[in-house]
């Protein structure tokens, strides 16, 4: 008999690495899996790609798409929340050679490194992949001034201000990258404003 505390750690060995066959590429940090039959949506955890829309994120898909292939076996391993608020398990995705696809998608330069507690797991490989990729430019930290302000508003503002040096074309800028939600060139964007 394995009493309770033999059955959570079963629990617990159960869900912190799971064997699933990828079924499809969803987007740059998401991809679909099949285990045991079922479709599941599964969130690469402390990752984020850029968004539909924003610069590079056919880009990343892409890349995602060339790293691992529907039809091939993965392993997932977790943190302290499996599930995120939409429902999609959030994993380390490991390939069977041993990759770690989520530093991969950030080392390429085709992700960011993101912390959301508790899971933090791979936060110090993914901000040391982050690092990497920003010292060599790669992929997101290396895009043109035009990806990094998210509206034409934000866009004509830089052009304005650069002809017009006035503060209130830095706000408007700023207004626009602290205004869009989920933008993955906020910090970068932030940064070029604050040097102009």
């Amino acid at each position: 008999m394995f009493g309770i505390a033999g059955i959570a750690l079963a629990v617990s060995m159960l869900q912190e690495r799971d064997a699933v066959v990828v079924s499809k590429i969803v987007d740059g940090d998401t991809i679909a899996v099949t285990h045991s039959g079922e479709e599941v949506k599964v969130r690469l955890l402390n990752i984020d790609t850029p968004e539909k829309d924003e610069c590079l994120y056919e880009e990343s898909t892409q890349h995602l798409e060339s790293l691992i292939t529907p039809g091939e076996s993965v392993n997932l391993v977790y943190d302290v929340e499996r599930v995120d608020r939409y429902g999609r398990d959030l994993a380390g995705v490991y390939k069977q050679d041993g990759t770690f696809v989520n530093e991969a998608m950030v080392a390429d330069g085709f992700a960011r490194a993101v912390e959301f507690q508790p899971n933090t797991k791979f936060t110090s490989t993914m901000r040391a992949a982050e690092a990497r990729a920003k010292a060599a430019k790669l992929g997101i930290h290396g895009v043109p001034t035009e990806c990094l302000l998210p509206t034409d508003l934000a866009r004509d503002a830089l052009a304005r201000y650069q002809s017009d040096p006035d503060d209130f074309y830095l706000d408007v800028m700023r207004d626009a990258v602290e205004g869009t939600k989920n933008f993955t060139y906020r910090e970068q964007a932030l940064e070029l404003i604050h040097s102009l």
